[in-house]
């Protein structure tokens, strides 16, 4: 019966160094497969495995608290690295799950760029809502403008037609209202022409304006001529008769009067005025040395 046991114990314990030496060998399989990504099963490996390339591998202990050492021979080797392997598992689980439990989420960094995030966001919203309420106001006033430019153009057609207007009404005033010269002569010497001299008789012809009130129905004027010594020559009249001259309108009174060779440069002088209102009598004055002259060519 011991005898038995005995062999027993040593095909147990042979078995147990042949299991013990396939351990070794798969674990340098597995070595070997981290070192060039696909060991000789050609599966790749894990990605779980690469976060942890850099770790060292844990030392399988030699003995384990509760568990008898191997030197009392009580205890197969298989037994302890069963053991062994399961506390080394239990280990790498223990790490695995403690990693996988970390959560970015819960650091004070990924806070703080959240935070920072959040208020970038809630500026940009600002900010938009900002631009649209600037876009609804410029188009609000490009519209306005738009009238207000149309008010424009229709106030400045306004007002050109009503310049047009204007002028006209002033044209109509100067022509009803009385361009007398208060001022002036009743019977105004605007200009005195020589028309030249024909058959004895030179024509002279006198401008004259009405600075008179009323309406005229004729207008004389009595001239001298009086050469380069101051001598006179000649006294004449010229006349305009049987007309209608309005106030401030002017007419034209006519004479020939005798060629006695006056010559040339002699002055024509006017000396008085004389007129007739319509239906009413005659008047007369004295021009004075302010009047105008003219001259014999």
């Amino acid at each position: 019966m011991a005898d038995r046991n005995d062999v027993t114990g040593a095909e147990r314990n042979k078995m147990a160094d042949e299991h013990t030496d396939k351990t070794h060998e798969s674990h340098k399989l597995n070595e070997t497969g981290k070192a060039d990504g696909t060991g000789k099963s050609g599966k790749q490996p894990r990605e779980s495995h690469k976060t942890f390339q850099g770790l060292k591998p844990l030392p399988v202990p030699k003995s384990f608290p509760g568990i008898p050492s191997l030197k009392d021979g009580s205890i197969s080797k298989a037994t302890v690295v069963t053991t062994a392997v399961t506390a080394v598992v239990a280990l790498l689980i223990g790490a695995l799950v403690g990693y996988g439990m970390r959560n970015p989420v819960d650091s004070s960094e990924y806070k703080a760029i959240s935070g920072q995030l959040a208020d970038a966001q809630n500026s940009l919203t600002t900010t938009k809502d900002q631009l649209d309420t600037t876009k609804d106001k410029l188009k609000d006033e490009q519209t306005h403008s738009e009238e207000l430019e149309e008010d424009n153009d229709t106030l400045n057609s306004q007002v050109t037609s009503l310049t047009t207007e204007r002028d006209k009404l002033n044209e109509t005033i100067k022509q009803l209202t009385p361009n007398v010269n208060p001022g002036s002569n009743p019977i105004e010497i605007l200009d005195i022409k020589d028309m030249g001299a024909e058959y004895g008789f030179r024509e002279l012809e006198f401008t004259v304006k009405s600075n008179v009130a009323a309406i005229l129905t004729s207008v004389s004027i009595q001239f001298q001529i009086v050469d380069g010594n101051g001598n006179i020559s000649r006294s004449d009249s010229a006349g305009a008769y049987s007309v209608v001259l309005n106030p401030g309108k002017t007419t034209v009174a006519t004479t020939f009067t005798e060629d006695r060779g006056y010559g040339k440069g002699s002055k024509i002088v006017p000396v008085k005025w004389t007129y007739r209102v319509q239906n009413g009598s005659y008047t007369d004055g004295d021009y004075g040395e302010g009047v105008k002259t003219g001259e014999i060519k």
